[in-house]
């Protein structure tokens, strides 16, 4: 006597290695940044040596570029996601990402030296 798995049995294999699949993604494929801490944007402006040297996650829209220079990078202004608090943010010319206003990035970013934010990382939103 042979045993032939059932329809019902292969179809919830199926649905189960789905949601298996789907869970994966939704906890460890969404955001690469969500193991650091939100910006204080608020401590930020009043006493950024706070944070010196410390990462965190900035999530933002891009206002306008303040500056460029080739062999550098570039300063922009950006506009928090929670609070509409405006920030400088330093982009170095190795990160080679197109950048547009109007569009909202993650930021993984340090404070430097001077209180400037440096940004490490982004992904566009």
């Amino acid at each position: 006597m042979k045993f032939s798995p059932r329809p019902v049995f292969i179809l919830g294999g199926i649905v189960l290695a789905a949601l298996c699949a789907a869970g994966f993604f939704f906890v460890f494929g969404q955001n690469k940044f969500r193991h650091l801490e939100a910006f204080p944007a608020e401590l930020y402006l009043e006493t950024p040596d706070a944070l010196l040297g410390n990462r965190y996650v900035l999530d933002v829209w891009i206002e306008s570029q303040l500056a460029w220079r080739e062999d550098t990078g570039r300063l922009i202004e950006v506009r928090t996601a929670a609070g509409n608090r405006r920030l400088p943010v330093f982009v170095p010319r190795l990160l080679q990402q197109n950048l547009y206003v109007g569009q909202r990035y993650l930021l993984d970013v340090r404070v430097r030296d001077g209180g400037l934010i440096h940004v490490h990382n982004l992904d566009k939103y």
